[in-house]
């Protein structure tokens, strides 16, 4: 009864077996075993498939709102009961809550002097509460991370959809005041409440994965059934009889409701007639949300009928007589992203063709110029995961799949894409389409298809096709540790040359690397050092040396001459005279001449945007590398550098102004540092990391954007992604995943599409992996505490301690070895299964 064959040995019992000697919890475990080797069988094209059981094998979905009572309808909440034994020394969970929740009013605290009158402090206000509400607008990305699969649904119940509360309570009266809208954008809360959407649909189980009591399968009568009716807003008090009447009001939260369904694998359950009826009658967000969630549910599979819904929402490829239907710029996105997850990893020619073709394209009419960075970004997004690591490992390696692709030259058309120049394909293309056309038709159709807004002539725009090209690289050789190509992305390492390139370009090249040379990433600080050239460290500390230096004695007047301008350098314009040598002015004052030297003689201010972007770029790298494994060198490394942009962000002293660049790319690298400490934490919930993230989410003024917002809280909600139960994977098409959602590029509104799709950020959860290891008592049902011993493998000999439950980080690749060590209860050993991508 102590020591019998367990559930991992080859030589395991039957159930009866293990029931005879008084072993109920081995039984169980086999006959749960057993039919889990079924349901793998039965469902092979599950990508999100678990890897193995809790110790009973009856894993918890989710807390039913019969339970306990969810007020807010968000799953904060129940969450809090749920979580409470993964942290239960202190209130992290409901800390992350507090912080990730949108459905109450924001506490508002304004200073009011004795000289303001009622009608000011009104106006101070509402001031107050709509810089409150553009971080609350933010917040729900980060809370579908947080209560992501928490929810068991019901089938004669709606889905609980929370609503976003635009209000605040003062202090100290705590009365409630709501925002003034009058003087906001009519599209504010469009796409804040498509991630609200998301973020209640993010809380259903994978497909597959309910219990006897809910749905294991969303079935099409549930998702049609949550369908809302279009609310029609009572018509205007007036007279006239001729005046239309008010169009319906769309419901924004439905299309990210369906985005959510097919990212856990639900949508499929629709007909096409349904999938018809959505895209005729919905809004844009219902579009997007179809297109990509479709996708998302097919992903890999090529299906033919996908393909034409989705092709048909990209004008590129639709015939001439479509030429005047109108696509909306963020449908075209979802649409071009929607071909490369459904093409994934398939090397398909034509869509390799077209896409390529699609990124060098010249805008043929006035609406094609609308949003085009983010549909070139979503371009290069799909060819990337169309060739997936199909790259060659090295230049003499002809077993890639991209063998077959070997004319249309993808790597040398991409490198043009990235550093410029003349592009013949594009040219070519355009006069065959002109010939195809011919007479006299066809020189009036040329003439009807130029736009009147850019004019870009043979020339390739490395503004707009560069960031797509660079990662479309970085996707194809993935983990191939080709050096060929990532030199072709080497970084400038003279003055001259960086005049070339713009700053956050630097930042996506140094992304590519380290994805392309993916085994040399180390863990260090050391290594995002040597991610930055010799030539930029040395003009940095130089920098730096100075301001310390002119710190002593020159006081802070000298040290605005070195501070940033969004315009120009204020080195050349702090003072208004100087001498022939530049040393002194009229007035005998020291001017920012004599801070410059022979050896400082470059510009001082791409110094300082080229080194933020690059060491952003270098954390980035790290965070996908070791995303989900909670290493603590990559964590420590990443910290520090958060810490340093947080410094430059929030300190006015000498250096910092020295070093500061401008702070917009001071937000963006401290965004994006936070995001990959995120990443490498994902699910530990870390108690310094939140600190360290509270500390910089603090700031709520006018000069804090709406994407920052957005970035803070997807940081905080990785953290506890699935309140402490998952993690992130590391398969190759996990951190493509990763890499569109977490692109760093972020919104400065809450309607802005221009370089990146807002809807492309839930993509994330097409990487989670529930890892959570959960001990159930098998004769009580209830959860409990377990001392347990962990191996990574069998090579290993040293045991991990740990206490269930627990969260089972992606430390490697292996199978792990685990054993019961209690006094209480039977020693068990397992090997639970290596993790799945």
């Amino acid at each position: 009864r102590s020591d019998p064959p367990t559930t991992s040995s080859s030589t395991n019992w039957t159930p009866a077996a293990y029931s005879l000697i008084g072993r109920p919890d081995l039984a169980e475990m086999e006959k749960i075993g057993r039919d889990h080797d079924i349901d793998e069988q039965s469902s092979s094209n599950n990508h999100n498939k678990l890897t193995h059981k809790s110790i009973s094998g009856n894993e918890p979905v989710g807390t039913s709102a019969a339970e306990i009572l969810d007020v807010d309808k968000d799953g904060v909440v129940p969450l809090e009961h749920t979580s409470s034994m993964l942290f239960p020394d202190d209130n992290r969970i409901r800390e992350a809550g507090r912080l990730l929740r949108s459905s109450r009013p924001s506490y508002l605290r304004v200073f009011r002097a004795v000289e303001v009158t009622d009608h000011d402090y009104e106006r101070l206000k509402q001031e107050k509460l709509l810089l409150l509400c553009r971080r609350v607008l933010a917040l729900p990305l980060g809370r579908g991370m947080l209560t992501l699969g928490n929810l068991q649904p019901v089938p004669a119940e709606p889905m609980p959809m929370p609503d976003i509360c635009l209000a605040g309570r003062v202090i100290p009266t705590n009365g409630k005041l709501a925002l003034d809208v009058s003087n906001c954008a009519s599209d504010m809360t469009m796409w804040p409440e498509f991630h609200n959407g998301v973020a209640a649909g993010l809380r259903l189980p994978l497909a597959g994965r309910g219990d006897a009591s809910g749905l294991g399968q969303i079935t099409r009568t549930w998702i049609v059934y949550n369908r809302p009716a279009p609310v029609t807003p009572p018509p205007a008090n007036n007279n006239s009889t001729n005046t239309p009447p008010p169009a319906p009001v769309q419901n924004q939260s439905h299309g990210g409701f369906l985005l959510a369904l097919g990212l856990r694998g639900h949508l499929s359950s629709l007909a096409m007639t349904d999938i018809y009826e959505y895209l005729t009658k919905g809004s844009v967000t219902t579009t997007v949300g179809i297109l990509l969630g479709t996708a998302a549910a097919k992903r890999g599979t090529c299906d033919p009928a996908v393909s034409k819904m989705l092709c048909l929402h990209i004008p590129s490829l639709l015939p001439a007589s479509f030429a005047a239907l109108e696509v909306a710029a963020p449908a075209q996105a979802a649409a071009v992203t929607g071909i490369g997850l459904l093409y994934q990893g398939s090397s398909h020619r034509l869509m390799t063709e077209f896409l390529l073709n699609e990124m060098g394209k010249k805008p043929c009419n006035d609406q094609s110029t609308q949003d085009r960075e983010g549909y070139t970004l979503s371009c290069g997004f799909a060819l990337g995961l169309v060739n997936l690591t199909q790259g060659a490992k090295n230049a003499t390696d002809n077993d890639g799949g991209c063998a077959g692709l070997a004319d249309l030259h993808i790597e040398e058309r991409l490198l043009r894409y990235v550093v410029g120049g003349v592009d013949d394909s594009e040219s070519r293309r355009r006069r065959d389409a002109a010939d195809m056309a011919g007479g006299a038709a066809g020189m009036n159709g040329g003439d009807n298809e130029r736009s009147s807004r850019i004019f870009e002539g043979d020339t390739i725009n490395t503004d707009v096709t560069a960031p797509g090209a660079t990662l479309a690289l970085a996707l194809m050789f993935l983990q191939t540790g080709n050096k060929t190509v990532a030199s072709r992305l080497a970084l400038p390492d003279t003055h001259f040359l960086l005049d070339y390139v713009r700053p956050d370009l630097l930042l996506f090249r140094v992304l590519a690397r380290s994805m392309i040379l993916w085994n040399e990433v180390d863990p260090s600080s050391e290594w995002i050092e040597d991610q930055i050239p010799l030539f930029l460290r040395t003009s940095f500390m130089q920098m730096g040396r100075r301001a310390e230096k002119m710190a002593g004695f020159a006081g802070l007047s000298v040290f605005a001459s070195l501070s940033m301008d969004l315009s120009q350098d204020r080195s050349f314009a702090a003072h208004g005279t100087t001498d022939g040598d530049g040393a002194v002015n009229e007035e005998g004052q020291v001017t920012s001449e004599t801070l410059e030297s022979k050896d400082m003689d470059f510009d001082r201010q791409a110094v300082r945007q080229a080194h933020a972007h690059i060491v952003a770029g270098a954390c980035f790298g790290m965070g996908l590398r070791y995303a989900g494994t909670g290493d603590p060198k990559a964590a420590a490394a990443i910290s520090e550098r958060v810490v340093e942009f947080s410094k430059l962000r929030d300190d006015n002293d000498p250096i910092s102004l020295a070093l500061k660049p401008e702070r917009p790319i001071v937000d963006m690298c401290l965004a994006c540092s936070a995001i990959a400490l995120g990443m490498v934490m994902a699910g530990t919930g870390d108690i310094e990391t939140l600190r360290l993230f509270k500390s910089i989410r603090w700031k709520c003024d006018s000069s804090v954007r709406y994407g920052t917002h957005m970035a803070f809280g997807t940081a905080i909600g990785l953290l506890f992604l699935g309140g402490g139960t998952c993690t992130l994977g590391r398969s190759p098409e996990d951190i493509a995943s990763l890499l569109i959602s977490f692109f760093p590029r972020f919104p400065t509104d809450e309607s802005d599409n221009q370089y990146h799709l807002q809807a492309l950020r839930h993509c994330y959860a097409l990487a989670v992996k529930r890892r959570d290891l959960v001990a159930i008592d098998v004769d009580t049902r209830e959860e409990l505490y377990l001392p347990i011993q962990m191996r990574p493998n069998e090579e290993a000999s040293d045991y991990q301690q740990f206490t269930a439950p627990c969260l089972l980080l992606n430390i490697t690749d292996a199978s792990q070895i685990l054993r019961v060590v209690s006094d209480r209860y039977y020693p068990v050993t397992l090997q639970l299964k290596a993790p799945t991508c």
